[in-house]
């Protein structure tokens, strides 16, 4: 589903004034589960959207555009689940113009190729909260690293406890692929891959104090806009990083298999 399927429906039902505001709009969809249908029907995906405006759109949600709003917000719903998906959050946010990272490109050439959905979803919602959003970044960076850890355990047949947490997710990752620090000896290489397991633990701690999967108390810390950057941006180069190495590491198997 695109804006120019709710903008069609919107105009079909004569609610000119939220087709047009729609038209100036764009979407964003974050995967954020599956589920699967009662009567035996196709399974549904339950995903969450943000509706990327203008800000001399923004700035008039909550008064006279109000009310188109509601009607977009109630189109997008509709338009949705004819086509079997669950639109569970639906989000306003800036639409803004923002300076890539230098590594965003290698990050999606990357992770595009990963027969991954919710892999994809968390890293493109992970960009569009970067400049807007520090707290579901920030939330969206963790998710795409423990999303990427499970991808591999799953493709290595690993079994792992379905709450596991992402630090433990990682360590189990970086012993099939022979990146934890114990299992090398020269001291720069040891000094390299510890960092790399702080960099997770960081991500994690970031999550659980500044991300907004959890409530906060009044007046507590708020992230910025550089704090959500380097997340985002620390959690691209593990993914990638842990992506390149799974790969390599089934190139070897495959040549040792060849040998063979």
């Amino acid at each position: 589903m695109d804006t120019q399927d709710v903008i069609h429906w919107l105009q079909e039902g004569e609610e000119w004034a939220a087709a047009d505001l729609l038209a100036q709009c764009d979407f964003n969809y974050y995967y954020i589960d599956s589920g699967f249908a009662i009567s035996g029907g196709p399974d549904i995906d339950i995903v969450g959207l943000d509706i990327q405006a203008p800000r001399r759109i923004l700035d008039r949600l909550s008064e006279e555009l109000h009310e188109h709003s509601d009607l977009v917000e109630k189109a997008v719903r509709t338009v949705a689940e004819a086509q079997h998906c669950y639109i569970r959050d639906i989000i306003w946010v800036a639409k803004v113009g923002t300076i890539p990272s230098p590594s965003d490109s290698e990050i999606e050439y990357t992770l595009q190729n990963l027969d991954s959905e919710h892999i994809r979803s968390a890293w493109n919602k992970a960009l569009s909260r970067r400049a807007t959003d520090p707290d579901g970044a920030i939330t969206s960076a963790k998710t795409l690293v423990e999303a990427v850890c499970k991808h591999i355990l799953n493709a290595l047949s690993v079994q792992y406890p379905p709450n596991q947490d992402i630090i433990s997710l990682y360590h189990l990752v970086a012993e099939r692929l022979n990146i934890s620090p114990s299992q090398h000896i020269d001291k720069n290489l040891k000094r390299i891959l510890g960092s790399c397991q702080a960099v997770v633990t960081g991500i994690a701690f970031l999550r659980n104090h500044l991300g907004d999967a959890h409530s906060k108390e009044p007046g507590g810390a708020v992230p910025t806009r550089a704090e959500a950057e380097l997340a985002v941006n620390l959690a691209g180069a593990m993914a990638t990083f842990l992506v390149k190495t799974w790969e390599d590491h089934k190139g070897t198997e495959r040549g040792v298999g060849a040998d063979r």
